[in-house]
């Protein structure tokens, strides 16, 4: 019977301008095995999915949820989705970037 093998996926962040990246986390040739935390949770009509790193003092967020608005004259749904990152040091909000583009191919919103 062959050993069961848990599913290994491997994810860095990159944040800057194609050619000039100002963060890579974990580093190329790094796996960065155990420093990334996942969360995931449903919503009534959405839900939201984190991973979380600490980089030099500061801890990432980056997200990604469709959240429910409220109901339009018609009676449909109005979701809106928000994608973006947040760094904080000692738990405060230090910078907080919304994407305004579409998520990266193989995305929660594909």
């Amino acid at each position: 019977r062959p050993e069961r093998r848990e599913r290994q996926l491997l994810f860095q962040y990159r944040f800057g301008a194609p050619g000039r990246l100002e963060l890579t986390y974990p580093a190329a040739g790094s796996r960065g095995v155990g420093t990334m935390r996942w969360a995931s949770t449903a919503y009534s009509g959405g839900g939201e999915m984190q991973i979380q790193f600490d980089n030099g003092g500061v801890t990432y967020v980056v997200y990604a949820g469709m959240y429910r608005t409220g109901f339009g004259a018609d009676g449909k749904n109005n979701p809106v989705d928000e994608l973006g990152v947040l760094a904080l040091r000692s738990g405060k909000v230090i910078s907080r970037r919304k994407c305004t583009a579409a998520p990266v191919q193989g995305g929660a919103h594909d």
